[in-house]
């Protein structure tokens, strides 16, 4: 491909000069290196030496690296309104220095929730030869035997806070190094390593990325040759628009699927498709998770992490077993098909990766539900509902945010049969459509065998139970939600696909007459503008 940097770099400057550059640089790729790197993200504190190692890649191909820095926020630290925003915002800065510097490649470095999926929408976007690395998962620790992961460190915690066991300053010392024995990325099917997953599925990394631990040897070489292979790109003209198709997008969907993937997949494959010029809807993922058997049951539905599906094989096993569903003639960042990425894989333990034939369940774990509650639909994750619980009709219990029905908890007042309503806290009522993630564990710890929860808000990938997300119209917008009342029934049918309110048509006029949208008074200018001009979770979240 014709360098596009030698319009910008036709000479060395002075203060191209200034930074380091020498004679000997200019007319080669020059490449940007987007590094996620943070102190407070433990998936992205092994990004300083993947940069580096990224960067000699460059160099021995005869590129120039360009590292600059990306934003990074972990979901589980900074729990806020600012999550989806940052998406946004991850993908606009990549474009504006991408695009100011004339840059003919880049390298994208990241691995936790919302970063993978901006710069994603960034690659997508800007349709420059591009590959990403992962920064890999965090290894399960170790308890009584069995897997222990950030879910059920969590688990632990909530019972304790719901005085349903108590322990001692050193035991919770030890549940925390249990858990969090190194860093990386959360260990199960969280939404960090959902996204990992897609993105390898979608062929945008080197085979491998999404399951290479943080601490794995194999990810410093799989940087390095990353950094090697972009140049290659850039010399071969391979761009995104060759990779990114309608069919690329079934496959990484579908493996999603039969993983077990977060839901917070529904809000950004539409963001990342739109990026690419395609149209992905939440009724996509319901089609295909009706067409994909579920094949690993991952924490924190199962007790399987993800050091174990990278020991059974990794995402290329699933991809071997699902061959018979997927696009395999499809192009990856290597140039070589899909077909040819996976030819040599194997499934090397049923017990984590499941046969075709004989699934952990027929269908995927991820539904679309519609109904008078949600007439333009909301998510499941129906692989983390309790068993039996798939269809399920409660009472509601309705707060006007999280925090408002975790105390609600605290104080005894959630009983079996309810479901929980937490209400405004999506894109426009949050603001921001923080991860409603505590409140469902809590409800978890309660023991009790039918509690539900339906929220307009996001869940976190780490959630499980009878949790419905996304409704939409959400609240603030006057849906259906808004409008529950204490004691309504809801039903909630799974293989029906329904969410309804079992309340008349006449009442909820009445209800919709009286009410009011709730105001919001502290936000600063970004989130001001961020409410104004966002769509809805199911159109990608995506700012018009």
């Amino acid at each position: 491909m014709e360098l596009r940097s030698k319009q910008r770099f036709s000479e060395l400057n002075g203060l191209m000069y200034a930074c380091g550059f020498t004679e000997a640089e200019l007319g080669r790729p020059m490449v940007g290196v987007v590094n996620a790197f943070s102190e407070v993200v433990p998936g992205h504190m092994n990004l300083r030496l993947l940069t580096d190692m990224v960067k000699a890649g460059i160099h021995m191909a005869g590129g120039v690296p360009i590292e600059f820095p990306c934003i990074a926020m972990c979901d589980g630290v900074a729990t806020g309104r600012y999550q989806m925003a940052s998406r946004n915002h991850i993908a606009d800065s990549i474009e504006i220095t991408i695009e100011s510097h004339m840059l003919d490649g880049m390298v994208l470095l990241s691995g936790c929730d919302k970063i993978v999926p901006g710069q994603l929408m960034a690659l997508a976007r800007l349709n420059l030869p591009a590959i990403m690395v992962t920064s890999g998962p965090m290894q399960p620790g170790c308890r009584n035997g069995r897997n222990f992961a950030l879910s059920d460190y969590v688990d632990n915690r909530m019972a304790e806070l719901l005085g349903k066991v108590r322990f001692a300053p050193r035991e919770k010392r030890e549940l925390m190094e249990q858990a969090f024995p190194t860093i990386g990325s959360c260990q199960g099917m969280y939404t960090a390593n959902s996204m990992a997953i897609f993105a390898e599925a979608l062929g945008l990394t080197l085979p491998g990325s999404a399951t290479i631990h943080a601490v794995d040897t194999r990810k410093m070489t799989q940087a390095k040759m990353s950094g090697m292979r972009v140049v290659e790109m850039i010399q071969e003209d391979l761009r995104p628009s060759s990779i990114l198709t309608g069919e690329a997008f079934e496959n990484a969907i579908r493996v999603g699927i039969s993983t077990g993937a977060s839901t917070n997949l529904c809000a950004h494959v539409p963001a990342i498709a739109r990026e690419a010029g395609l149209e992905v809807t939440i009724d996509d993922f319901d089609r295909l998770s009706r067409e994909t058997p579920h094949l690993s049951e991952m924490c924190p539905a199962g007790e399987h992490a993800m050091l174990d599906l990278d020991r059974a094989g990794g995402v290329a096993a699933v991809m071997k077993e699902l061959a018979s569903l997927l696009h395999l003639d499809v192009t990856t960042v290597t140039g070589r098909t899909m077909a040819q990425e996976i030819a040599e894989a194997e499934v090397r333990d049923r017990e984590v990766i499941r046969p075709l034939n004989d699934p952990i369940r027929p269908e995927g774990g991820m539904v679309v539900l519609r109904g008078s509650l949600a007439p333009e639909g909301a998510i499941a994750r129906s692989a983390s509902f309790p068993p039996g619980g798939l269809v399920f009709e409660g009472r509601a219990r309705c707060f006007s945010d999280a925090d408002l029905a975790a105390w609600a908890v605290l104080a005894g007042e959630v009983k079996d049969g309810d479901i929980v309503v937490a209400r405004y806290e999506g894109l426009k009522g949050g603001p921001g459509a923080r991860e409603v993630a505590l409140l469902p564990y809590m409800l978890n710890a309660l023991g009790a065998d039918r509690i539900g929860m339906i929220t307009d808000g996001r869940l976190s990938g780490s959630n499980r139970g009878a949790l419905v997300c996304h409704v939409t119209p959400e609240a603030y917008e006057g849906g259906p939600l808004a409008l529950v009342e204490d004691g309504d029934r809801i039903l909630i049918d799974i293989p029906g696909r329904r969410l309804d309110l079992l309340v008349s048509g006449e009442e909820l006029e009445k209800r919709r007459r009286a009410w009011k949208r709730p105001e919001h008074s502290d936000l600063l200018s970004f989130m001001r503008r961020f409410v104004r001009n966002v769509g809805t979770l199911h159109q990608g979240a995506l700012e018009e």
